[in-house]
């Protein structure tokens, strides 16, 4: 029987409407950094001598997988997939969305032509990362049942796990930042910016959902909107 794995795809949100409003150079810069981005967070977490860890990279997405189900591999995908996603804003201007899944997972290797590459990757766990990342409408790291159940169980609190409304079998979503990293420096500029460029699509709005959802502090969710309103009022 296959061993279950965990498999986490990413890939940037808007990417196919952000290529419509560029030419070809900037496209290929952006993606240039992204990939830079990703190779020097990789690099940073070591995971270059993790066994376990494995990844794929194709224009905007990125597959990553591990060899088994244990807390230790679920922790780095975690890891890597959270500090991207915040990164991806930082230094590249860009929201990414994702999701994590288990299951069977293969990447099958084969010799390739010399002008024919071939990336071959077979499981339902692939195929269910892939489909939960699209059904919410958010940039969000999404999950179904089994890895929301190994999270609480391995990591004790340490994610703010959400179940998302009208989802049959359930989902569950844990946020990459919150209201205090959305009011820190420049970043809620840097949003509303973005989903203005975006024409306010309903994942941005989803998105500043997700980073006001259980805050405790009306100051704190005045000076969002306050603030963003008037991002909002200098962009438009």
């Amino acid at each position: 029987m296959e061993k279950e794995k965990y498999v986490a795809f990413i890939d940037i949100l808007g990417f196919k409407e952000k290529l419509q409003r560029i030419n070809q150079a900037k496209a290929e810069i952006l993606i240039q950094d992204f990939i830079a981005m990703l190779e020097e967070r990789w690099k940073a977490n070591q995971l270059m001598q993790n066994e376990n860890i494995g990844g794929y990279i194709v224009s905007d997405s990125v597959v990553l997988y591990s060899k088994d189900c244990t807390e230790k591999s679920l922790r780095c995908i975690l890891e890597y997939t959270t500090q991207v996603f915040r990164l991806a804003f930082d230094k590249n201007g860009i929201l990414l969305r994702g999701a994590i899944a288990k299951g069977a997972f293969r990447r099958l290797e084969e010799a390739s032509l010399v002008n024919l590459d071939k990336g071959l990757i077979v499981g339902n766990a692939y195929i269910e990362a892939y489909n939960m990342k699209s059904r919410h409408k958010a940039s969000a790291i999404v999950m179904g049942g089994a890895v929301k159940d190994d999270v609480e169980e391995y990591f004790f609190g340490a994610y703010d796990i959400r179940e998302l409304q009208g989802e049959n079998p359930p989902l569950y979503t844990i946020r990459w930042a919150d209201i205090d990293y959305l009011l820190e420096k420049d970043h809620l500029e840097r949003f509303v910016r973005l989903a203005h460029e975006a024409q306010w699509l309903p994942h941005y709005y989803q998105t500043l959902y997700m980073f006001l959802t259980n805050v405790k502090s009306d100051k704190k969710i005045q000076a969002v909107f306050e603030k963003g309103l008037f991002v909002a009022a200098r962009t438009i």
